[in-house]
């Protein structure tokens, strides 16, 4: 018989880099839908990041620089010291970042905590002559996922042609989920708001992580 720990849930840490908007933190809620039975939590330096709550999902919020208003510095130590006291703490099986921008300590936080595979999901159609010096970090990295884009054609931007895993739009609702005209009006009607008539739910919320 295997052990409690071998049965136990594959544990998914989904990453998410700064900023106030949805944007990797759709993305990232895009995959956890897809992690059906993993034990998947949140960090992010999002402010935008209680809002996955309410799809029921565990989270740490860990300012950015620009919120924490600290030296760069004085951030990068604490960001280190908070990323490899999460890790111990949560131990996960796979840790997913999503960004443009891989965060200095991340390399080192891995080092100290090994045991995960990492995974930088990142977008294309970037313009040719920026953030070509982040291109280096996919050595940080298992895996490199590179979500498909509607005008992956016209992309001329760093990323093509480099290694990664390729795969079709990532998207927060399919179109099997999507409502059609009237049963949508009748929600709007019913006080139910638009942004939330197509979402699927995930049961009740659980706690999060402090």
């Amino acid at each position: 018989m295997g052990s409690a720990a071998d049965n136990a849930p594959a544990r998914v840490v989904l990453m998410s880099s700064n900023g106030t908007g949805m944007g990797h933190l759709t993305r990232l809620l895009a995959y956890a839908q897809g992690l059906e039975g993993a034990d998947v939590r949140f960090l992010s330096m999002s402010t935008a990041v209680p809002v996955v709550a309410a799809m029921g999902h565990r989270y740490e919020y860990l300012p950015s620089r620009g919120s924490s208003g600290l030296r760069a510095a004085t951030w990068r130590r604490l960001f280190l010291d908070r990323l490899v006291e999460y890790l111990r703490r949560t131990r996960p099986d796979v840790v997913v970042f999503d960004g443009t921008h891989p965060y200095a300590g991340m390399d080192l936080a891995r080092e100290a905590v090994p045991g995960a595979r990492w995974v930088w999901s990142r977008r294309a159609m970037w313009r040719p002559d920026r953030n070509v010096d982040q291109l280096a970090k996919e050595s940080w990295f298992d895996l490199v996922l590179e979500p498909g884009d509607l005008a992956r054609a016209s992309d001329r931007g760093a990323t093509v042609g480099r290694n990664a895993r390729r795969v079709g739009p990532v998207t927060l609702v399919d179109t099997v989920d999507l409502q059609d005209r009237a049963t949508a009006r009748r929600a709007r009607t019913a006080g139910r708001g638009p942004a939330r008539a197509g979402l699927p739910r995930r049961g009740q919320h659980q706690r999060h992580e402090r």
